[in-house]
């Protein structure tokens, strides 16, 4: 709660190889301080370096291609400023990334099936250790366009994502018990872009969708 970290990311569509710059300043305010950039990457690639704080507030995730393919790295912060170069996690494509209450990192990837999905789990130690990946197994989708963007509860034993029902026009919230690995369908929409996020302290799931792209409402 007391830094508040943010990216500057160039426009889409510039004509050269661009670069993504994160910064954090006091969450009082003050002046902000560059604590990462990115590598160059080709222009009118969709890419976002920053991903979340780690719970405990000592790393920041990081996505980059510093060693020519794109993996996930972990940058040490203290007091706001970095403390050492960002080390590598593992390798992926990671599109999102999100740190739970209970200390877990929930991100999502594309897959090379149009209608599945993969998706990992794993936990921080207290020393900042990334403990051993465990790959959940979702149900896929008819519609390739359906993300899931797992969401971990903050108990950490079950996680809600989004996939595909059999009626074409509706998307299904799934919850899935981690221990196991029994599945229930809690919600259906027909909203035609949809999103869904645990809250962090609350047994609470809080979704937004669209039925065109500048109509959004919640539920």
């Amino acid at each position: 709660g007391r830094f508040v970290a943010y990216e500057i990311t160039p426009t889409l569509g510039e004509t050269k190889s661009v670069t993504s710059h994160v910064f954090v300043e006091s969450a009082l305010g003050g002046e902000s301080h560059l604590v990462y950039e990115s590598r160059p990457w080709p222009s009118g690639t969709d890419f976002l370096a920053l991903k979340d704080w780690t719970t405990d507030g000592r790393y920041l995730t990081i996505k980059d291609t510093q060693f020519q393919s794109s993996a996930l790295y972990l940058l040490p912060i203290k007091d706001g400023a970095p403390t050492g170069g960002a080390e590598m996690v593992r390798y992926g494509d990671f599109l999102d990334a999100y740190t739970t209450a209970s200390g877990a990192l929930v991100y999502k990837e594309p897959s090379t099936k149009p209608t599945e999905k993969d998706a990992f789990i794993t936990s921080l130690s207290s020393e900042g250790q990334v403990e051993k990946w465990r790959r959940l197994e979702l149900r896929g989708g008819r519609s390739p366009s359906v993300y899931p963007f797992p969401s971990l509860s903050p108990s950490g034993t079950a996680v809600a994502y989004l996939a595909s029902d059999q009626d074409a026009g509706k998307t299904d919230i799934v919850l899935q018990e981690l221990s196991t690995g029994q599945e229930r369908v809690i919600y259906q929409s027909s909203a035609g872009r949809f999103y869904c996020h645990y809250a962090s302290s609350l047994s609470k799931i809080f979704c937004g969708g669209s039925v065109c792209l500048d109509s959004f409402f919640g539920f």
